[in-house]
């Protein structure tokens, strides 16, 4: 099914601020072609604020990281999206579970 985001936004505070909202969803994490990471949340703005914060050690293997996000409103369907988009796209630092 593939990522139907919004973005791709430059991964730091001032872009996070600017550009995502304080919704719940979904977000990945990209650097060029490669899925960095996917998350789900019930606010993204806050999130991705965290994220900056305290930057994943293999978050930090990546130079140009950049941001998107899906708006998804139901914690359900955001957790059978999340683990749709993981089995599909295999992003470098989700933990496999």
């Amino acid at each position: 099914m593939g990522w139907h985001g919004v973005g791709w936004f430059r991964f730091d505070q001032s872009s996070v601020n600017l550009n995502a909202p304080a919704a719940p969803g979904l977000y990945a994490l990209i650097d060029g072609t490669t899925i960095v990471y996917i998350g789900e949340t019930e606010n993204l703005h806050k999130r991705l604020i965290e994220h900056c914060e305290r930057l994943d050690d293999c978050f930090s293997q990546f130079v140009y990281l950049r941001f998107g996000y899906e708006l998804v409103l139901a914690r359900s369907a955001r957790l059978a999206r999340h683990e749709e988009l993981v089995q599909e796209l295999r992003p470098a630092c989700n933990v496999a579970g």
